[in-house]
């Protein structure tokens, strides 16, 4: 069986900052990476009949770009070196299917439920609605 992987681009914006990119997201970023890899992986595998299906998806990562570097080629060309990394994130199909259930229950209520008062995007709509911007 061939290797069958996917992944998420990640690029820092800092040359040299590869470790810091890569702790950034081990302790910030990574459970949302592992539940949108973890989409993929399940979108790819039980895909739409007659549509592209690879399945089984055997590695999920993140491969980061690093930017390196500046180096001048000739007439006035500059080439943009970056370094690359894999990093292997453990598949969690249980916690993305936990999260799909809580999804399609709230899709599946009659009518939305109330929003929440520290959601910024809710109170948001609740202000344009207020001044009869939204409908």
């Amino acid at each position: 069986m061939a290797d069958q992987s996917i992944g998420i681009l990640v690029g820092s914006s800092l040359p040299g900052s590869e470790r810091i990119c890569k702790e950034k997201i081990d302790q910030q970023l990574l459970r949302n990476h592992l539940l949108c890899l973890s989409a993929y992986a399940f979108a790819l595998e039980h895909p739409a009949p007659n549509a592209l299906s690879i399945f089984p998806i055997t590695r999920l990562g993140l491969f980061i770009i690093t930017p390196d570097r500046f180096e001048r080629l000739s007439d006035g060309e500059v080439a943009f070196v970056n370094k690359t990394t894999w990093m292997n994130v453990p598949r969690d199909d249980a916690t993305f299917m936990n999260l799909l259930t809580e999804i399609v229950k709230l899709l599946d209520q009659p009518i939305p439920p109330p929003p929440a008062g520290d959601c910024g995007l809710c109170n948001y709509r609740k202000n344009y609605n207020q001044a009869g911007i939204l409908e």
